[in-house]
């Protein structure tokens, strides 16, 4: 997957993340806008631009997935940090799983 179309709710911009694909953030309303320029700020996200209503084109759509997913060179740096925080991320949580493990075990062998 060259890169995900979102809305930039939190859940689409946890699933971008745990899959390792740039954002291509269309923030509509609430707290997807804040959602979006934190993926932009951290680098793991390119904002599609809207006009100067706050109207959105379908060109510029069509313009910023072409760059990031076709020719693949405007999402390149955004590719390379959504790998690597996937990676952390899958990382972080094996550890929190197998410490919580851990203490389920020595709390089960506790009770015997």
């Amino acid at each position: 997957m060259g890169g995900f179309v979102s809305h930039c709710g939190w859940c689409s911009v946890i699933e971008t993340i745990h899959f390792g694909v740039p954002l291509l953030a269309l923030p509509m309303h609430l707290d997807q806008p804040l959602h979006a320029r934190h993926a932009v700020e951290i680098g793991i996200g390119i904002e599609i631009p809207k006009d100067e209503d706050g109207q959105i084109k379908r060109q510029e759509i069509a313009r910023v997935i072409n760059e990031v997913v076709v020719k693949k060179k405007k999402g390149q740096l955004q590719r390379q940090k959504a790998i690597e925080l996937s990676k952390k991320l899958r990382e972080e949580g094996e550890e929190e799983l197998h410490e919580a493990m851990e203490k389920l075990r020595t709390l089960c062998s506790k009770n015997k």
